[in-house]
């Protein structure tokens, strides 16, 4: 049963948060962590790889296009809250793959490669 836990991220300079993104809805695919760096501030969090993530502070980004959820990490600074779904399954409110592309890209038309910032790394 999937587990909803709050990781409290915080820095005080440029570092980078040392986690990669993967998924999104432009991949039919939840966004989850693929790699989380040894030593890095996100480990040091609690982060994860595999964690499902749902919401940066009160923004929901579990149904976002990938460059959605990055730019949303993004913009959320040095201090946020991140909810992530753990030990596997979704919420039941999360991303269904046949569900999804339907109502955002017409269906004979391959979603746009996606711009990843330095291959996904925070």
């Amino acid at each position: 049963m999937a587990e909803m836990l709050s990781i409290k991220m915080s820095k005080f300079d440029n570092q980078p948060w040392g986690f990669r993104l993967q998924g999104g809805i432009d991949f039919c695919a939840p966004l989850t962590v693929q790699k989380v760096n040894g030593g890095s501030l996100a480990e040091k969090a609690g982060l994860r790889v595999g964690d499902a993530l749902i919401r940066v502070n009160t923004t929901d980004i579990f149904q976002l296009r990938h460059k959605e959820a990055q730019d949303a990490v993004a913009r959320a600074g040095n201090n946020f809250e991140l909810v992530v779904s753990r030990g596997g399954g979704m919420p039941k409110t999360a991303v269904k793959p046949n569900d999804v592309l339907d109502n955002i890209l017409p269906v004979a038309a391959p979603p746009a490669p996606v711009q990843q910032n330095r291959r996904g790394f925070f």
